[in-house]
């Protein structure tokens, strides 16, 4: 209930934000669905593969090209995007859940933040979260003693633009909400005002370095970015530069994206409380 709440205040109240009911499974048309599945599945051609793990070129390719040619296909691409018009809101937008009679809130704080699908304006983006969420977990958690757990993440819908968002969540006791959401803005301000320190970047800089370390051995990683760049369109070979971009970033870099991705007139805060 929480959750499909802040979806729907994050999308303006865009339908595809309505979790699914009991009720409405009478109401689905097997003619529609089926089409919809035709219309995205027929055609290998709008299909591209990935294939990752312990396998040489020679050995795959004669397996490959034996199974693609077993699949449907007009041997042009037919499929394509289609902007379903989910929107953040324009301003600021406050909502509130009430359910249950545990004293314990739930806060999600969302900001709109559209880099586009620049490959480095998004990693800036994610590196800005990354700092914010070493302050807040210094500020929230050990210093006001108001939260077990803080996270801070950026997310938007690609291929489409117009939903990018920052989102910030914790959990505190309800009479704690308002002061760890005070306390989080001026946070963020000023950040915006003075930027983040040197150790701070230091701090997710060393952060990314060990993550690249160790996703850099699994499947996963790999089978995840040629993923990514396949759909943005990025080159291939950034996947092996990413360590470059995590060095070249500084406070100043970062105090921008505070300044660009954090608008103060324009954010959601979700709620949820006990009832009374």
């Amino acid at each position: 209930m929480f959750g499909e709440k802040v979806q729907q205040v994050n999308s303006s109240n865009h339908y595809s934000a309505d979790e699914l009911e009991v009720s409405d499974v009478a109401e689905l048309k097997l003619d529609a669905m089926r089409s919809f599945y035709t219309a995205r599945f027929s055609n290998a051609a709008d299909q591209t593969y990935f294939f990752v793990g312990a396998f040489t070129v020679d050995e795959i390719t004669p397996l490959v090209e034996k199974w693609v040619a077993t699949l449907p296909s007009t041997g042009t691409r037919s499929s394509s995007a289609r902007d379903m018009g989910v929107r953040f809101p324009g301003g600021v937008v406050k909502e509130g859940v009430s359910k249950g009679k545990e004293p314990a809130s739930q806060t999600v704080l969302s900001f709109f933040a559209d880099p586009g699908f620049d490959e480095f304006e998004m990693h800036r983006v994610r590196a800005a979260s990354s700092v914010l969420n070493i302050r807040l977990r210094e500020i929230l958690r050990e210093e006001l003693g108001g939260t077990y757990g803080v996270s801070v993440g950026f997310s938007n819908t690609p291929p489409i633009k117009g939903n990018g968002m920052m989102t910030i969540q914790f959990g505190s006791s309800p009479d704690n909400v308002d002061k760890l959401v005070a306390a989080t803005l001026k946070e963020i301000e000023r950040l915006k005002a003075e930027g983040p320190s040197l150790d701070d970047v230091n701090k997710v800089k060393e952060l990314e370095r060990r993550d690249l370390e160790t996703n850099a051995k699994q499947n996963s990683y790999w089978l995840g970015s040629m993923q990514t760049v396949h759909m943005f369109g990025w080159d291939p070979a950034g996947i092996a530069r990413r360590l470059d971009r995590t060095e070249k970033l500084t406070p100043e870099i970062i105090k921008t994206m505070f300044q660009k991705y954090f608008p103060m007139d324009r954010y959601t805060l979700v709620t949820l409380e006990p009832e009374q």
